[in-house]
């Protein structure tokens, strides 16, 4: 106790109670410092574990509320777009009760007549007025004038559903204030933007002529070529100049219906220069008219088949199942309408199924119409994106076309498109007529104005469960959205379903899953025709192109065919529905006979069989090809197997014409003939004399440009005329025959044709050859002639010995020059050649003559120097005309070509030792031989040795790409090289006529599409190790009929060199 009052006494000294305050702020922080650094240890690991779990939570906790976030926005985004989709929807709902079947006709037409009838069929009434009808007091009130205009706005909607414009109406129809006021039942016949494209063949032409340079349409012919008069006379006349005098082209005035003053009717450049030339100053289209043309009972046709568009940007359109075959007069007769005579469509596929093909190539056709009507639709979408016209007219949502499309097919059963028009129906069609353009115009009705289904619920989780990555413009959009949908995209998508499933003649064409390899062509067109400019004023109207919609709709089309209908929807007939999407398939696009019952249900069996081909999207499966048909049906070398792509084929002399095509297994794969992009239909081929190759080329179409991952070789030989021949005897007695003219071909109808009896005595051949030694060499290259022969028996035209047959004038002989003779007739000379590939077979001949071997050779298409030709002595050059593969517009002309030609082989000599010879197979005109004589004479060569090669035989094949004479061409082919050779002759050319020499054999051609080559050059096998190498290559050139024209052309040229010797 003593002991604490003294503590307590100390404590309460100041001094000694600062110090003890100062050692317990010591003591604590000694202690917080020991806690850290050694307490903080023992509980790091408990603390770490505690710690990592609460930083995942954490983690998982944002995560979980970015998930719930991104759930939420796309739950707000589906039920806005259900939202919006109802809100679109609901106008129909409201006018199904109150829907009133009131027709307004503006105009006068030949179709009157049907619409009316269609019209009263399905209960329409009918206005005839040039004004719209007003509800409100039973009266009419025009809106064309600006102080009617706000008075009409606050007057009652007009009460017509449907507003036909026809063709005479002299007003504009549907006038531009007009379309302010078009409520949601309400239609109107005419895209004001298209009608401006299709009013005026001009610019239809003019539409088609732009697609020309679009990379993906180059190989695919939508329409034929076509000139705008007078502004492209020039370029006609290149053009005709090229093509030559055999193709025939159709005049028709720029504007539809203006018959009054120019007929349409066919031209013959070969007869009707005059006529052209009063073209020049005329405002008419000039239109090549299609070739090799497929036939009817030997007849020209043409088909007429409907397109209903209901939505023009971005497109939806819809092809009728029937139409109308038009009998035409032969192109002797200017191809001009049969009256009287008219079959449906349906009766055209009964007639290819049962004499043409069979189901396969109805299938073909059918499926080439299709693909030729949708490049041409979005080729007129990208035209009225252009900036000359998206200014000038009114986007119109309620608006609708009902298009008339005359195709011509040719005899690869591919279609080109002559015209489009809004004219339906030709004159005095009959009652078939009558009742197919009831049902057309009843259908269209139909597809326009549905029965009520509620739709949008399927449409919203359509794009719910193709899972796109899309926003909605004025809700919510985003750079990384891959497209924002406005109010007028989804009416379209709304819209597009609902006329999907309407029961009618109508297939879709375009929104279409089969559509969907046309992506990148959608992409070109937009790039050709838009402009920067146009673009905005697009943007402005908040509606986006085909193209910018087309994979999203692809994807709905493909949702829409795999799920049931009536997951979401109670009140549509289910059954009729999904039977009504099973026909969506293309190939039954046509099937559906619509004129007699009894008759539909035979031609319904008929083509049930139309399916398209069972493919998978196994990718293992992707590069091979299934199968590979020929008609006429050959036999592969070995037998087909996927694995293998190396084949080889023979065929008889007497086979020309093959038509190949082939199958895939893969769904996303197809069989291209040749190229990648190439024709994957079946497709005529020429086989030449020999070997011919052609290659199926598969390619994934899946992508936006075809790649290729396969290919498939075929080697086909089409034996000689000789093949299978006894070996001749020359020692034997044979009879000696002549052959001027084949039956296949008879040219000249007072001649006998076929193998003919030549000489009246039998004897040896060799005993023949030496009598006609005794008549004079001729003096010209043009003598008159025939082919001669031995033969067993010249009734029999196969036991003839083809490989001794030679060309004999009748009246003297050619000589034949010998190595030595011909080097030195051609020392310290020049020749220029100017022509196509059978001038360059000529020259080829020359070279190997002089030099023993030819050591160079090329299929050059332009300007080549040949120096080293009888050891440097001799010079040649040739130059490559006309250039087929260049456009119209680009290509050289004649005389360009030609003072090049002299340019690039100068120095030259005024005399003969300079020859300029020229030469081609059809394109040679006298215009041609003008220019040459004027540019000899400016470059002051007019003493050089002129040669002109005359026509020769050719086109006589019908395949693609190249244009294919008729009897009545080669007649006319006749008088051509008659005129050419009188011409030439009085201006002093040395002509070689190959015209009838070539002729008479036609079948004997070499590879080549044109059947035009009797030549071609071989590598020659050497025995030198090195012979891979350039300079020990050598060739030869091989073809009889060839080699002896050019020795009839070496002779004359050589003909001083003959007489002095």
């Amino acid at each position: 106790m003593q002991l604490f009052r003294r503590l307590r006494y100390y404590l309460r000294m100041p001094s000694l109670r600062k110090c003890y305050f100062i050692a317990v702020l010591c003591s604590l922080a000694l202690c917080y410092i020991s806690f850290h650094m050694i307490g903080a240890r023992c509980f790091r690991e408990s603390q770490g574990s505690w710690q990592i779990k609460t930083l995942q939570r954490s983690i998982l906790a944002q995560d979980e509320v970015k998930m719930s976030s991104t759930q939420f926005y796309n739950s707000q985004l589906n039920a806005k777009i259900l939202q919006t989709l109802v809100k679109i929807e609901n106008p129909w709902d409201n006018m199904k009760e109150n829907f009133k079947k009131i027709a307004g006709i503006r105009g006068k037409s030949d179709d009157l007549k049907y619409y009316e009838k269609a019209l009263h069929y399905h209960g329409y009434q009918i206005l005839y007025q040039d004004s719209i009808y007003d509800s409100f007091n039973g009266s009419f009130t025009r809106f064309g004038r600006k102080d009617n205009l706000e008075f009409a706005r606050k007057r009652s909607p007009p009460s017509w559903t449907l507003l036909l414009c026809l063709l005479s109406s002299e007003t504009p129809c549907p006038r531009n204030d007009e379309l302010h006021f078009l409520k949601e039942q309400q239609k109107v016949n005419v895209f004001p933007a298209l009608q401006h494209i299709l009013l005026k063949r001009s610019s239809f032409c003019s539409a088609m002529s732009m697609a020309k340079y679009i990379q993906d349409l180059r190989n695919d012919i939508i329409s034929p070529l076509c000139f705008i008069l007078p502004q492209q006379f020039s370029q006609l006349v290149h053009v005709t100049q090229a093509l030559g005098y055999s193709v025939k082209w159709t005049v028709n005035s720029h504007f539809h219906n203006r018959s009054r003053t120019l007929l349409p009717h066919v031209i013959d450049l070969f007869e009707g220069q005059e006529e052209l030339q009063r073209l020049s100053n005329q405002n008419v289209v000039v239109q090549q008219l299609q070739e090799n043309q497929l036939l009817i009972l030997n007849h020209c046709f043409s088909v007429r088949v409907y397109i209903l568009i209901t939505s023009m940007t971005p497109l939806r359109a819809y092809v009728h199942s029937e139409g109308i075959v038009i009998h035409r007069q032969g192109l002797k007769r200017g191809f001009k309408k049969i009256t009287g005579k008219l079959w449906l469509l349906s009766d055209l596929w009964s007639y290819l199924a049962k004499y043409n093909g069979g189901q396969n190539s109805v299938n073909m056709a059918i499926s080439n119409l299709s693909h030729v009507l949708l490049k041409m639709l979005l080729i007129l979408e990208a035209a009225m994106l252009s900036p000359f016209t998206i200014n000038d007219y009114k986007i119109c949502q309620h608006c609708f076309q009902l298009l008339a499309v005359d195709c011509v097919f040719n005899n690869s059963l591919y279609p080109v498109v002559l015209s489009v028009s809004s004219q339906l129906a030709p004159k005095n069609g009959g009652s078939k007529l009558n009742e197919m353009m009831r049902t057309l115009i009843g259908d269209t009705l139909n597809i326009l104005f549905p029965p009520f289904q509620s739709v949008a619920e399927d449409v919203a989780h359509a794009l719910q469960g193709i899972a796109a990555d899309i926003g909605l413009l004025e809700w919510s959009c985003s750079l990384s959205n891959d497209i924002c949908l406005s109010q007028q995209d989804l009416y379209y998508i709304l819209q597009s379903r609902k006329e999907s499933i309407v029961e009618s003649g109508f297939r879709q064409l375009y929104p279409s899953k089969d559509a969907s390899r046309y992506q990148r062509l959608m992409e070109q067109l937009q790039k050709q025709f838009t402009s920067v400019q146009s673009t905005k004023i697009w943007f402005n109207y908040r509606r986006h192109t085909t193209s910018d919609l087309h994979r999203l709709m692809m994807n709905l089309e493909r949702w829409y065919e795999e799920t049931p209908l009536d997951e979401y929807n109670s009140d549509i007939d289910i059954n009729k529905a999904v039977s009504h999407r099973k026909n969506l398939n293309i190939y039954h696009i046509f099937s559906k006979q619509i004129s007699k019952p009894k008759y539909s249900q035979v031609l319904q069996s008929k083509f049930e069989v139309l399916e398209e081909d069972l493919c998978t999207n196994d990718p293992a499966t992707a590069p091979y090809l299934s199968s590979i048909h020929t008609d006429p049906v050959v036999r592969l070398y070995p037998a087909f197997d996927p694995a293998v792509t190396e084949y080889s084929v023979n065929v008889r002399f007497e086979v020309m014409l093959l038509r190949a095509w082939a199958t895939v297994y893969n769904c996303q794969s197809e069989a291209r003939l040749d190229e990648r992009f190439g024709t994957s239909r079946p497709t005529n081929i020429t086989l030449g004399v020999g070997q011919n190759r052609i290659s199926f080329i598969v390619v994934d179409i899946s992508l936006t440009e075809p790649r290729i991952i396969n290919s498939y070789n075929l080697k086909i030989n089409r034996f000689p005329v000789t093949h299978g021949q006894k070996q001749f005897n020359p020692q034997n007695y044979h009879q000696i025959c002549s052959l001027k003219q084949e039956c296949d071909m008879k040219l000249f109808h007072k001649e006998e044709c076929g193998v003919q009896k030549d000489a009246v005595h039998s004897m040896t051949w060799p005993n023949y050859l030496t009598k006609t030694l005794q008549k004079p060499l001729c003096k010209a290259g043009n003598s008159q002639g025939r082919w001669v022969l031995p033969c067993t028996n010249c009734t029999n035209s196969r036991t003839c010995y083809w490989k001794e047959a030679a060309w004999h004038p009748y009246n003297c002989r050619y000589q034949n020059m010998k190595t030595e003779e011909l080097r030195k007739c051609f020392n310290n000379r020049k020749l220029l050649f100017i022509g196509d590939s059978t001038n360059r077979g000529m020259m080829h001949y020359l070279i190997e003559r002089l030099n023993g071997s030819l050591n160079e050779w090329d299929k050059t298409h332009d300007i080549r120097l040949y120096d080293n030709v009888n050891n440097g002595k001799t010079k040649i050059s040739f130059v490559y005309y006309p250039q087929f593969w260049i456009p119209t517009n680009e290509r050289p002309l004649f005389d360009k070509a030609l003072y090049q030609l002299i340019q690039r082989s100068r120095p030259l000599e005024n005399n003969s030792n300079t020859i300029l010879i020229v030469g081609g197979v059809h394109w040679l005109a006298t215009q041609h031989l003008y220019m040459l004589l004027r540019a000899v004479r400016v470059e002051h060569l007019h003493g050089i040795k002129l040669v002109m090669k005359t026509l020769g035989a050719g086109f006589h094949q019908p395949v693609e790409s190249v244009h294919s004479l008729s009897m009545v061409d080669q007649y006319k082919l006749i008088l051509h090289n008659q005129g050419l050779s009188e011409f030439a002759q009085h201006h002093n050319f040395e002509v070689i006529d190959t015209f009838n020499m070539t002729s008479a054999r036609f079948k004997d051609f070499m590879q080549g599409k044109c059947s035009c080559h009797f030549h071609r050059v071989v590598e020659v096998a050497s025995e030198n190790k090195n012979r891979l190498h350039k300079s020990w290559k050598k060739y030869h050139v091989e073809g009889p009929i060839n080699a002896i024209y050019s020795e009839i052309l070496l002779s004359q040229l050589c003909s001083h060199t003959v007489q002095s010797s």
